[in-house]
């Protein structure tokens, strides 16, 4: 198994992880947030995954609303 291997895979299952915390908080903020700031202290790559999966779904959000779907008939 190659190393690039295993960094797919590590990185993969951090994607993963910070996917979850976004939708968790999404769903409850003020429940998670302690959970949250406990996750993302315990590696500094916590951090940059949350960031960077909470800007991708912001980013699809946006691009979301603006798509013209079409009418009901």
């Amino acid at each position: 198994m190659s190393d690039r291997n295993a960094d797919q895979r590590r990185a993969s299952k951090l994607d993963r992880a910070a996917y979850g915390w976004v939708m968790l908080m999404m769903d409850d903020p003020e429940r998670y947030q302690s959970a949250l700031d406990a996750w993302i202290r315990k590696n500094p790559a916590h951090r940059e995954a949350y960031q960077a999966v909470s800007q991708g779904m912001a980013m699809a959000a946006r691009n979301a609303a603006r798509l013209e779907l079409p009418r009901a008939e």
